[in-house]
């Protein structure tokens, strides 16, 4: 999914749910026992590599009662290739230049929210699973004095880890729908051997979305 696809799903849903609202009359719609949403925006990964990149997350809301409630979400996670320390990542054949990853998660939290002027504010918490691909690219390249490599050669890294996530947003209804925003920082625990490189990891997405 590239970055292009993930920026016009969001603006097209986006889009019809401004114009649901402003056709519509009343308070956001409670009485459904789940809530569909759509939200998305930039988010920073940390640790292997360190990339700037960008977040779509689809799932519904259930309200509880008192304040919680329960978020289900799946999400995917694009960062583009960063350039690594030489030789940082290598093989038998070869040290690779940059490394990019893409991050498909499945995620279950829980929300409090609090009354705040015309909407509200919450904590939210939760974990998941996250599959993250990560890509090693290593670039046409002449030695010194030496002869040339044309070829471009990559290598793929698979893995599938547990992980918990917390954060803060707010929320605020417009028309039948409510506008949220909320700031999550996401922690991949560690799942290799031990003695082994470490392949924990952070995600820091700042999202802003609507929910139906």
């Amino acid at each position: 999914m590239s970055l292009r696809l993930i920026a016009s799903a969001v603006a097209c849903v986006a889009s019809l749910a401004i114009a649901r609202s402003m056709t519509a009359q009343g308070a956001p719609d409670t009485t459904h026992h789940f809530a569909p949403f759509v939200s998305g925006g930039a988010s920073v990964a940390s640790r292997l590599p360190d990339g700037n990149g960008m977040h779509l997350e689809v799932g519904v809301v259930r309200p509880l009662g008192n304040g919680f409630s329960v978020r289900l979400e799946g999400a995917r996670h694009v960062y583009g290739a960063v350039a690594i320390a030489p030789c940082l990542i290598r093989d038998a054949a070869h040290c690779y230049q940059t490394l990019d990853r893409r991050v498909a998660a499945g995620i279950v939290s829980a929300a409090y929210d609090r009354p705040y002027r015309q909407g509200s504010v919450y904590l939210i918490a939760g974990a998941g699973v996250y599959g993250s691909r990560r890509v090693a690219t290593r670039y046409p390249s002449c030695d010194v004095g030496g002869p040339c490599d044309n070829a471009t050669y990559t290598l793929e890294m698979r893995a599938t880890q547990p992980g918990v996530n917390g954060g803060i947003g707010a929320q605020m209804p417009v028309g039948r729908v409510s506008v949220f925003t909320d700031f999550r920082v996401h922690y991949m625990l560690r799942t290799s051997p031990s003695g082994g490189p470490s392949n924990d990891y952070f995600l820091l997405p700042l999202t802003v979305g609507l929910r139906l």
